[in-house]
Protein backbone atom coordinates (compact mmCIF):
# COMPACT_ATOMS: atom_id res chain seq x y z
CA UNK A 1 0.00 0.00 0.00
CA UNK A 2 1.26 3.34 -0.94
CA UNK A 3 1.89 5.72 1.83
CA UNK A 4 -0.73 8.24 -0.09
CA UNK A 5 -3.59 5.58 -0.06
CA UNK A 6 -2.47 5.01 3.38
CA UNK A 7 -3.17 8.53 4.18
CA UNK A 8 -6.38 8.86 2.72
CA UNK A 9 -7.85 6.03 4.95
CA UNK A 10 -6.07 7.92 7.80
CA UNK A 11 -7.98 10.88 6.95
CA UNK A 12 -11.76 9.65 7.26
CA UNK A 13 -10.77 8.59 10.80
CA UNK A 14 -11.93 9.95 14.22
CA UNK A 15 -9.52 12.03 15.45
CA UNK A 16 -7.38 10.18 18.18
CA UNK A 17 -3.70 9.48 19.25
CA UNK A 18 -3.83 6.61 17.15
CA UNK A 19 -4.82 8.60 14.14
CA UNK A 20 -2.04 11.27 14.85
CA UNK A 21 0.22 8.47 14.99
CA UNK A 22 -0.17 6.81 11.70
CA UNK A 23 -0.24 10.52 9.95
CA UNK A 24 2.92 11.03 11.51
CA UNK A 25 4.69 7.70 10.13
CA UNK A 26 2.83 7.93 7.05
CA UNK A 27 5.22 11.59 6.99
CA UNK A 28 8.34 9.40 8.00
CA UNK A 29 7.72 6.88 4.98
CA UNK A 30 7.52 10.12 2.31
CA UNK A 31 10.55 11.85 3.79
CA UNK A 32 12.09 8.10 3.94
CA UNK A 33 11.26 8.26 0.20
CA UNK A 34 12.31 11.70 -1.25
CA UNK A 35 15.91 11.15 0.67
CA UNK A 36 16.24 7.73 -1.12
CA UNK A 37 15.26 9.41 -4.05
CA UNK A 38 17.56 12.48 -3.83
CA UNK A 39 20.17 9.79 -3.03
CA UNK A 40 19.24 8.13 -6.43
CA UNK A 41 20.52 10.94 -8.51
CA UNK A 42 23.83 11.08 -6.73
CA UNK A 43 24.64 7.05 -6.39
CA UNK A 44 26.64 7.31 -9.48
CA UNK A 45 29.03 8.76 -8.52
CA UNK A 46 28.89 6.82 -5.75
CA UNK A 47 30.96 3.63 -4.31
CA UNK A 48 29.02 0.81 -3.02
CA UNK A 49 29.93 1.16 0.44
CA UNK A 50 29.27 4.48 0.32
CA UNK A 51 25.54 4.12 -1.11
CA UNK A 52 25.34 1.59 1.66
CA UNK A 53 26.17 3.53 4.34
CA UNK A 54 23.71 6.53 2.85
CA UNK A 55 20.85 4.09 2.74
CA UNK A 56 21.02 2.83 6.09
CA UNK A 57 21.68 6.02 7.58
CA UNK A 58 18.40 6.56 6.01
CA UNK A 59 16.85 3.68 7.24
CA UNK A 60 18.43 4.30 11.03
CA UNK A 61 16.70 7.94 10.70
CA UNK A 62 13.65 6.65 9.50
CA UNK A 63 13.69 3.50 12.17
CA UNK A 64 14.05 6.05 15.03
CA UNK A 65 11.77 8.61 14.10
CA UNK A 66 9.09 5.74 13.63
CA UNK A 67 10.13 4.50 17.40
CA UNK A 68 9.63 7.76 19.04
CA UNK A 69 6.52 8.16 17.66
CA UNK A 70 5.45 5.03 19.22
CA UNK A 71 7.05 5.89 22.55
CA UNK A 72 4.76 8.76 22.31
CA UNK A 73 1.65 6.90 20.97
CA UNK A 74 1.89 4.90 24.05
CA UNK A 75 3.05 7.17 26.65
CA UNK A 76 -0.72 9.06 25.34
CA UNK A 77 -2.29 5.97 25.76
CA UNK A 78 -1.53 4.88 29.55
CA UNK A 79 -1.80 8.46 29.88
CA UNK A 80 -5.47 8.15 28.63
CA UNK A 81 -6.66 5.00 29.94
CA UNK A 82 -5.48 6.70 33.89
CA UNK A 83 -7.96 9.55 33.69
Amino acid sequence: MEATQLADLVQDLEPTAAQEALKLIVEVFRDGRVAAANLRGRAGAMSPSELKGELEGIERSMLSEIAAICMNYEVQSLRATRN
